[in-house]
C-alpha cells in the first residue's frame, strides 16, 4: 500500500511513516557482494559496527581474496550482550588445500570500543579484498 504522500505500508493499510511494516523485517547490511569490496590490510578494518545500546546478533559470510588470488569464505556468528562481544566461526572454506579448516588469510575479532561494537577483519598480507554479506536481528 502506498498512500498519497508516498508512505509505504507492508501489511498496513494506513502507514504512519515512510515505511510502515506489520511484522518482522530482514535485510542485508550495506557491505554486500553487490557493492564495492573492502580493501583490507594487516592492521585491520571494521567490516561492521553498531552501537552497544542496541542488541543485535548477526550471521556473516565473508569472502576474502588475497593479492596472489587465494580465496577463502568464512561463515561466522557475532553477538553483543551484557558488555561482552561473542563470535563463532562455524564454517571456513579455502582453496589452498581444497578442504575446510581454520582461516588462513586473516583473522576476525569481535570487540567493543567505547559505545561501539565492531567486527574487525585483519588480513595476514596487504592488498587483500573482503566482500561481506550479513543478515542480522535487532531487538
Amino acid at each position: 500500500m502506498v498512500d498519497q504522500s508516498g508512505r509505504v505500508g507492508v501489511g498496513i493499510t494506513e502507514p504512519q511513516c515512510r515505511l510502515d511494516v506489520d511484522g518482522g523485517m530482514q535485510w542485508n547490511l550495506p557491505n554486500s557482494a553487490n557493492v564495492a569490496p573492502v580493501n583490507t590490510g594487516v592492521v585491520g578494518v571494521a567490516i561492521d559496527s553498531w552501537n552497544v545500546t542496541q542488541y543485535r546478533s548477526a550471521d556473516y559470510t565473508v569472502q576474502v581474496t588475497d593479492s596472489v588470488g587465494l580465496v577463502e569464505i568464512t561463515k561466522l556468528l557475532v553477538m553483543y550482550q551484557n558488555g561482552l562481544a561473542y563470535q563463532y566461526i562455524y564454517a571456513n572454506l579455502n582453496d589452498s588445500a581444497g578442504s575446510t579448516g581454520p582461516t588462513i588469510l586473516g583473522t576476525f575479532t569481535a570487540s567493543v570500543t567505547g559505545s561501539t561494537m565492531q567486527l574487525i577483519y585483519s588480513a595476514i598480507a596487504a592488498n587483500t579484498v573482503a566482500k561481506v554479506n550479513a543478515t542480522y536481528i535487532t531487538i
